[in-house]
């Protein structure tokens, strides 16, 4: 006798509610509704406050708190090929001189509605053509990227593409598009000639080298011929045992000091290429006995903050970093305005520093 088909249970109709998916995001209009405004106005709302009166304003923030309203940039992007996005690519987040920088652009951007996204190259070419790449890809408004050295794919997608573009920290002849900096090298070369003046005549040099595999850039090269430059227009030539490197931290710093010194005690002071590995051979004097700068003079580049706080304070190079920031910012601002006379190389100079370490 055949058997009977299993009994099954009528499917329930499923309700709106039942259903475990992500929440959907809230929409512009939820928020118009709310604030009892047009959507154009809560869009003029976020993107240019000034125009909308305060007492709207402050419905449409209440609106757009209450039902947690996040804007959509990418939603204009699509139809202009624009967006509000400016894309800062730096070596390394572990230096203050670069945060400096940065906030100089936040401070100026930030008052235009602009937002910045942060990319860190680790110093390495080709991790900043990929983060070029990237930024291309979402539409960036334009690109601030650090030094006048870089690969030929990035030079190649930016100059393609018209994408504004402002290089920090040196100067160049060909920049990509606008530059803002100081020449590293004059900066080296003013430094030497200020401690050749003090009487020093055996002057060393410590180039700090950088990133996950320890190699220049075009910033430590410069300083470097700048100090060459310097020896030899002061008539002392150029004596290979009296330059060293490492790695840029306090340590490598002291080890510097150490090995030059073993090999030359007849150095009468050392210009390193970053106020870190200065300050590493600052306190290695100390715990060694030696004084500074009897024994020997110590020299830095940066004029951060540690410059300051060391004992003997540092004699270095100090370069407007805020200010530095905040005039990239402008020109980049004035170029995506469709300013095409803005100055296409700005010199922001440098100052030689004297204190009581030389």
């Amino acid at each position: 006798m055949a058997s009977k088909p299993p009994t099954r249970k009528p499917l329930r109709k499923r309700k709106r509610g039942d259903e475990a998916g992500p929440p959907r995001a809230a929409r512009l209009e939820e928020v118009a509704r709310m604030a009892g405004v047009s959507p154009i106005t809560v869009s003029r709302a976020l993107r240019n406050p000034d125009i909308v009166a305060e007492e709207t304003r402050g419905r449409i923030a209440q609106a757009v708190k209450k039902i947690g309203y996040v804007r959509n940039f990418n939603a204009g992007a699509l139809a202009s090929r624009k967006t509000t996005t400016i894309g800062i690519i730096v070596p390394t987040i572990m230096d203050v001189g670069f945060a400096e920088v940065v906030h100089g652009f936040y401070d100026t951007m930030g008052e235009h509605n602009y937002q910045l996204l942060l990319g860190v190259s680790d110093y390495s070419e080709e991790v900043e053509e990929r983060l070029v790449r990237d930024f291309l890809a979402h539409r960036a408004a334009g690109l601030i990227l650090t030094g006048v050295s870089h690969g030929p794919e990035v030079r190649r997608m930016l100059t393609s593409m018209a994408v504004p573009t402002v290089e920090f920290w040196g100067l160049s002849r060909t920049p990509i598009d606008l530059c803002v900096g100081y020449s590293n090298a004059d900066a080296a070369y003013a430094m030497t000639r200020h401690l050749v003046r003090l009487g020093y005549k055996k002057i060393a040099f410590v180039s700090p080298l950088i990133g996950t595999v320890m190699r220049d850039n075009d910033r430590t090269r410069d300083r470097r011929e700048g100090h060459r430059k310097a020896l030899r227009d002061s008539g002392q030539g150029i004596d290979e045992s009296l330059f060293a490197s490492g790695r840029l931290d306090f340590q490598s710093g002291a080890n510097a000091l150490v090995e030059l010194m073993g090999k030359r005690p007849d150095i009468e002071a050392i210009f390193f290429g970053n106020d870190v590995m200065a300050a590493g051979a600052l306190m290695e004097c100390q715990k060694r006995g030696w004084a500074v700068p009897d024994k020997v003079a110590i020299a830095g580049f940066g004029d951060s903050e540690l410059a300051t706080v060391v004992q003997p304070a540092l004699t270095t190079v100090r370069t407007p970093r805020h200010a530095m920031g905040k005039r990239a910012a402008e020109l980049l601002l004035e170029r995506i305005g469709g300013n095409t006379k803005v100055p296409k190389v700005v010199d922001m100079g440098f100052d030689v520093i004297q204190r009581d370490s030389t």
